[in-house]
């Protein structure tokens, strides 16, 4: 007979759940994801999972939510300087180093399309925060305007989605030659419209 399983607190039961939904959406997608995969990763019933959340569409937008939060954290601690240039090499050390070691979390967030509404919002509003966050430093350099800022901050936030893209497909190349192409591609054009 094994031992009974000892009961969680509901915020540690919730944590292993997302940590359980994240590593099946890394894996199959969101659109693949079964909760009762997520339940036996997790180790319980889905009845448990259903206690936490209403519905997959509930987890997957507070899978999203959590690893939204920590990724624009990441980027918020940056401390802006005096170079742009400076601080684009260091946005863009920041993203790739957080696709490294957050794979299934950058999928998550960037990768999958979702098609039910509250995932389809949880993943918009990441992807305006980080370009909320970008454009705020674009509007230090007195020579960006606010719109320019908005429109700067989406095309560069987009590039960061296709080099990650790009180097998840060609591994083998080092981290620091990644850094150094995305930067030296962006920064041309930033340089220039910042002049």
């Amino acid at each position: 007979m094994s031992a009974p399983q000892r009961r969680l607190p509901a915020a540690q039961r919730r944590e292993t759940l997302l940590d359980a939904a994240s590593i099946i959406v890394g894996e199959v997608g969101g659109r693949q994801a079964l909760l009762a995969d997520v339940a036996a990763r997790a180790g319980v019933t889905k009845a448990v999972v259903y206690r936490h959340f209403a519905s997959k569409e509930q987890l997957l937008a507070t899978l999203i939510e959590h690893h939204g939060r920590r990724a624009l954290e990441r980027v918020a601690e940056l401390t802006p300087t005096d170079s742009l240039e400076d601080d684009l090499r260091a946005g863009i050390r920041v993203v790739v180093d957080y696709a490294a070691e957050e794979p299934a979390a950058w999928r998550i967030l960037f990768v999958e399309q979702y098609e039910e509404p509250a995932p389809r919002a949880a993943q918009r509003a990441v992807k305006d925060g980080a370009r909320t966050l970008v454009a705020a430093r674009l509007r230090r350099e007195r020579r960006v305007s606010d719109d320019d800022a908005d429109l700067l901050a989406l095309l560069l936030r987009s590039a960061f989605d296709g080099a990650i893209a790009w180097w998840h497909e060609h591994a083998d190349v080092p981290v620091e030659e990644l850094v150094d192409t995305t930067h030296a591609l962006l920064w041309g054009g930033l340089e220039r419209v910042t002049r």
